[in-house]
């Protein structure tokens, strides 16, 4: 007879797991609005913050006006936030009393049941491919209902409970190799819209300058933006009527990055008839771009080159793209199949007629960025529509529909991302469109 041996092992109980939850980043962030000595003031609260190569916040307050929401405060500017991830208090948004009461038209106790919304915008990188991302929050609540706050006094905090904290360059992932020690400008030496940061400050950031051949007559140049992606552009962005009087310059910054491309339309104010379009690219370090326009002929001369300095004159040595675009009308005239050229080389036409001191020498033949000559993103060799129905609604106004800025003396700097959000709050229902 044969046994079957049979061996027990013995069970052995393995702890149970728990798994951790993962949220998503800026999840149970918290945003109050609250009465201050000073006004009224939106304190953020952040948690789960993600490590980000930058980040910013705009704060902005709504009065209900009826069915709608009314602007009553947006932030200038953004205010940018420290790289780091986990928890973060930035100091309060304080909005003044003065202007709170003049944009609700009356003292502020006079509205204690009107309902307020607070709302906070971040933008944040996580990495070169993964750019633009988004976060928003908001808070309603009655004037009657707000708590009392104080804002936290800050060292060196600028005017208005701004942060001006930048990320370390360890929280960026950068190395730098030594250099002798120099000193840096602070916060109140900077120009006006210019951030101080380890990391490339002014990346995309621009000082555009318009000039007009011949009669050297105002122009209304339209703005859009086109943020660059992996696989391609997102939708144009509207920044913008901005009224440029021949060799007037402005600033624009923040919301920007290197690849994105600006778009520009140009309008005649007077019959608001279109006289001219370009895009140019933004580059790795502040740009100065000059564009000038033959109004007559529909022609542009763009000219760009970076310009560390921020001076609007294209830095000695540095790379220089010079190139021309026209307008091609249809007949009949038809908005929806006018399209625009960018020209390997100027037809006949005066160069003389477009030299501007301080540019180089016109050439007739064109230098273009890499990217406008190949892959899926080319400019050249092909009619690019100036207008399409799927642009958004205030880029397919009539000019002067919506109020241009005028550009004044000096040089303006505008900040991009602000406006973007200031325009989204224009009402369009009855303005006159380019296309029905």
């Amino acid at each position: 007879m044969r046994y079957l041996a049979l061996s027990v092992l013995p069970v052995v109980l393995f702890p149970s797991v728990m798994v951790a939850q993962t949220l998503e980043p800026f999840a149970q962030s918290e945003i109050q609005l609250l009465r201050v000595p000073a006004g009224l003031g939106i304190q953020l609260n952040v948690r789960n913050k993600p490590i980000t190569r930058y980040a910013n916040a705009i704060y902005q307050l709504l009065v209900r006006r009826g069915d709608s929401w009314v602007t009553i405060y947006s932030t200038t500017g953004a205010r940018l936030l420290p790289g780091g991830g986990g928890m973060l208090m930035p100091p309060m948004e304080v909005i003044p009393l003065g202007e709170v009461e003049s944009k609700l038209g009356g003292r502020l106790d006079q509205f204690g049941t009107s309902e307020l919304q607070a709302v906070v915008t971040i933008r944040y990188d996580l990495s070169s491919d993964r750019r633009d991302l988004i976060w928003n929050g908001s808070t309603i609540q009655t004037l009657n209902s707000l708590g009392v706050g104080t804002p936290p006094r800050v060292a060196n905090d600028p005017p208005g409970g701004r942060l001006a904290i930048e990320p370390t360059d360890a929280e960026l992932g950068i190395t730098r190799s030594p250099v002798p020690s120099t000193a840096t400008p602070s916060q109140d030496q900077a120009p006006p819209g210019v951030e101080l940061s380890p990391a490339r400050p002014h990346r995309g950031h621009f000082n555009l300058g318009v000039f007009s051949v011949g009669s050297r007559r105002p122009l209304l140049a339209r703005l859009s933006l086109r943020s660059l992606r992996a696989n391609g552009f997102l939708a144009e962005r509207y920044v913008g009527d901005y009224l440029f009087n021949s060799s007037q310059r402005a600033k624009f910054v923040r919301g920007l990055n290197p690849g994105d491309r600006m778009v520009v339309r140009f309008f005649d104010p007077e019959d608001r008839q279109l006289v001219g379009y370009s895009e140019f690219e933004l580059l790795d370090d502040f740009a100065a771009v000059n564009l000038v326009v033959d109004p007559t002929q529909g022609i542009v001369r763009t000219v760009m080159g970076e310009n560390r300095d921020r001076s609007g004159i294209i830095d000695r040595g540095a790379m220089v793209w010079d190139y021309w675009t026209q307008i091609e009308n249809s007949f009949p005239l038809s908005w929806e199949r006018t399209t625009a050229l960018f020209l390997d080389q100027l037809p006949a036409a005066d160069l003389g007629s477009f030299a501007i001191t301080g540019l180089p020498r016109p050439d007739r033949r064109s230098s273009w960025p890499r990217s406008f000559t190949g892959g899926s993103l080319t400019l050249v060799g092909r009619p690019i529509p100036i207008l399409r129905r799927d642009l958004e609604p205030s880029l397919l106004t009539l000019p002067r529909a919506i109020p241009p800025i005028s550009v004044g003396g000096g040089v303006p700097t505008y900040e991009v991302i602000g406006q973007i959000l200031r325009f989204r709050e224009v009402v369009l229902d009855n303005a006159p469109r380019l296309l029905p």
